[in-house]
């Protein structure tokens, strides 16, 4: 690349993001070599990406190297954004360990987790509950994603977070509703505790 900094770092996050759908479509094709070298190229691209973003001067640099960071633990869990590879892809001891490590650095960075950031750290600390055995609390955190992105606004993220409180959750987490909050879908119950 001619550039460095954030602008390398958000094409490198791009591109990681590019191979998502093609791994997802080389698991359900049983072609299980190339997915998992296209996850290779994913995480290498989020990887260089954050080094990048290390070396950004600019506020934008913790930023981008948390989201960096997330969309790593994401898919090192195997979970991209709708939950497509999740029955598709079983992360290994080490993968698991490593995104633990990943969102709790992005958890403990001394400007805290960014609020727009807060809806995909919540998600994919979620999906991480969620692989390690942890389904009561995956719900909880899936919940609580749900809760700020609808403050937010963000309605892309709206859809992700449902889909992991109908996976995660228990039925009565979510109710419908005949319109009002975004997706359809009213807060009901559940414990919010951290």
């Amino acid at each position: 690349l001619a550039c460095t900094g954030m602008a390398a770092g958000w094409i490198y996050v791009d591109e990681a993001k590019r191979l998502v759908p093609l791994m997802r479509a080389c698991l359900a094709g049983s072609r299980v070599k190339q997915a998992e070298s296209l996850r290779e190229r994913g995480m290498a691209s989020l990887r260089v990406a954050m080094q990048h973003f290390q070396r950004e001067r600019s506020q934008d640099g913790p930023y981008g190297f948390n989201y960096a960071s997330i969309k790593l633990a994401s898919l090192m869990l195997g979970c991209d954004d709708e939950l497509n590879l999740i029955d598709l892809y079983k992360p290994s001891e080490q993968d698991l360990s490593e995104a633990e490590s990943l969102l709790s650095r992005v958890d403990d960075c001394e400007s805290g987790v960014e609020q727009i950031l807060r809806p995909l750290y919540l998600i994919a600390s979620s999906d991480l509950k969620y692989r390690t055995g942890r389904g009561v609390r995956a719900g909880q955190l899936a919940l609580e994603a749900l809760q700020c992105v609808t403050t937010l606004g963000l309605t892309e993220e709206v859809k992700y977070a449902r889909i992991r409180c109908e996976r995660y959750g228990p039925r009565d987490l979510l109710s419908p509703t005949s319109g009002g909050s975004p997706g359809g879908f009213t807060l009901t119950a559940g414990d919010e505790s951290s």
